[in-house]
């Protein structure tokens, strides 16, 4: 079973303990427990609320996605086919940086996507 640091914080919210210290503690209490990755999001990334999705007019694969993150509506030009309107779902403006499908890190930069400006992706 996998577990999140970030959860068992939210669930023990006293909780002192490095993620090191809590893996060796379960460890010693019969669950073995390896740390599989060690990861930090980008502060810059927030959830946004998927509002709409339309077709992009320039691509039959890409799609239009509105959100809002609370305070105002963004349209972001997206490939992705997994998300739906009410959905909530993670969202990189320009500056964040971001790992890609092989581990590398970049920064994500406001584009033009098929005549289209994007102000930066929603995460899948």
């Amino acid at each position: 079973m996998r577990l999140l640091y970030s959860w068992l914080k939210e669930f023990l919210p006293d909780l002192d303990k490095s993620a090191e210290e809590v893996a060796e503690l379960l460890t010693l209490h019969s669950f073995e427990t390896v740390i599989a990755r060690k990861i930090a999001i980008h502060p810059a990334i927030i959830t946004v609320k998927v509002e709409q999705i339309e077709p992009q007019p320039n691509a039959d694969r890409l799609k239009l996605a509105t959100v809002t993150d609370g305070h105002k509506q963004i349209q972001v030009v997206c490939g992705a086919t997994n998300y739906q309107v009410g959905d909530i779902v993670p969202y990189s403006p320009p500056g964040a940086d971001v790992f890609d499908e092989d581990g590398q890190k970049f920064t994500v930069k406001e584009a033009k996507i098929r005549g289209i400006v994007s102000p930066g992706m929603l995460n899948s």
